[in-house]
């Protein structure tokens, strides 16, 4: 029989065994033996798992770079998309200055035109709500 693996306390197992169980068990007892082969069938094991880990990790970020390559790729042709179709816009006009105004001065001018009509529509709204809620819960408290 080869030497026990240094990994292995025999000593510390035999006394925990005798102390949990009662049964006087021995370092050099064959059940240490069992204890070598359990130990033998876990380190290996143990190698097998963590190269399998290894290697699905490997994939993993091989994986995770291709996505950042295709992602990049598909950011730069909408970039791309993006500033052809603002250029295409310039050059048609749509962004030219009309009756000797900057167009963003007419935007600004039109927007505020639309904000306070908005605020008053959505005000408007709101009230008639309120009211309506304000007399169907009069009406249901008086019925009851």
């Amino acid at each position: 029989m080869s030497a026990p693996s240094p990994s292995l306390d025999f000593k510390r197992i035999a006394a925990e065994v005798t102390a949990r169980h009662g049964i006087c068990v021995k370092p050099d007892d064959p059940l240490m033996a069992a204890a070598t082969l359990l130990e033998l069938v876990l380190e290996d094991s143990a190698k097998k798992f963590t190269g399998e880990l290894r290697s699905v990790l490997a994939e993993l970020a091989t994986a995770a770079e291709r996505v950042q390559a295709r992602s990049g790729a598909v950011l730069a042709q909408q970039f791309k998309e993006a500033t052809a179709a603002l250029k295409r816009e310039i050059n048609d006009g749509h962004w030219s200055t009309a009756n000797g105004r900057a167009p963003a001065r007419q935007a600004q001018r039109s927007a505020t035109r639309e904000i306070p009509l908005k605020w008053l529509a959505a005000g408007s709204i709101s009230g008639l709500l309120l009211f309506v809620c304000g007399f169907l819960a009069g009406w249901i408290s008086r019925s009851c």
